[in-house]
């Protein structure tokens, strides 16, 4: 049986398009009511400042492998904004929703999971060992069917250091030309390390961590494999690093010359909702 998650907090470095954007998630136990409480915040920046806010929370209980969600709420402030929020009321099997001014409800007859504790239920999956990922769900107004496709297992190289990853696909029907690949920490409960995604329109959202707790503790990377092979190899022939330098010291000295008579880059950055 799949252990209920760790607590978390987590920080990205994000870039959507041109524009430069920061991430953040987190989960929490809230022990005076036994339930779970997950939330996601995006934001796209401009000299610091926000543009565009985008916060997603989801409270949910935790019965045998897998969440059981109560409540989700997406809100986008600034520009392109637009709201909406789900209920389950698992006693009546159905959600209730509403999407900025529409509202209505759903009627339930399987588990199904909101954007957010659908991570949960990945999590449980890839635990289990499978490769191809489905289950249900309420998107908006209504149930949508999640696949998710294991490409492969690598060790990813991030700002914390080197974790071992599972890289993961989302499949989507035919013809839709948004592409999405993540990587989660295998030894480290599964947690979102680098995601990429690219819309039709070519523009390319991607995320890196760079800063995480886990179980309150910082999150552990495994040695740095590049390091070790550098070191390995200096062992074999100190002399190859430091004949390097002398070579490249040249160029490296030009290189910096170019760039102190270069101005400044002024190009002007694009956002589309």
């Amino acid at each position: 049986m799949a252990a209920p998650p760790a607590e978390f907090e987590i920080r990205y470095d994000a870039h959507l398009g041109n524009w430069q954007a920061e991430s953040e998630r987190s989960l929490r136990f809230d022990t005076s009511t036994q339930t779970w409480h997950m939330q996601a915040t995006s934001r796209v920046l401009l000299l610091g400042n926000s543009l565009s806010t985008i916060t997603e929370k989801s409270n949910f209980r935790w019965q045998g492998e897998l969440p059981v969600p109560l409540e989700y709420s997406f809100v986008q402030s600034g520009i392109g904004e637009r709201q909406r929020s789900i209920k389950f009321d698992h006693e009546a099997s159905i959600v209730k929703f509403t999407v900025d001014e529409k509202s209505g409800q759903y009627p339930l007859a399987f588990p199904v999971y909101d954007d957010l504790s659908a991570y949960l239920v990945l999590r449980q999956q890839l635990e289990q060992g499978a490769k191809d990922i489905y289950f249900g769900v309420f998107d908006r107004d209504k149930i949508e069917t999640y696949h998710y496709r294991v490409l492969d297992e690598s060790t990813l190289h991030t700002k914390l250091g080197d974790f071992p990853s599972v890289h993961i696909e989302r499949v989507r029907e035919d013809g839709n030309k948004r592409r999405t690949e993540f990587w989660l920490a295998r030894d480290q409960d599964f947690l979102l390390l680098k995601l990429e995604q690219e819309e039709p329109n070519g523009r390319v959202l991607e995320m890196d961590i760079t800063q995480a707790t886990l179980s309150g503790q910082p999150l552990q990377a495994a040695e740095e494999e590049h390091i070790n092979d550098l070191v390995s190899e200096l062992e074999q022939d100190p002399g190859s690093l430091s004949g390097a330098q002398v070579e490249a010291a040249p160029e490296l000295q030009d290189q910096e010359e170019q760039a102190q008579r270069r101005p400044p880059d002024t190009r002007v950055l694009e956002y589309s909702k």
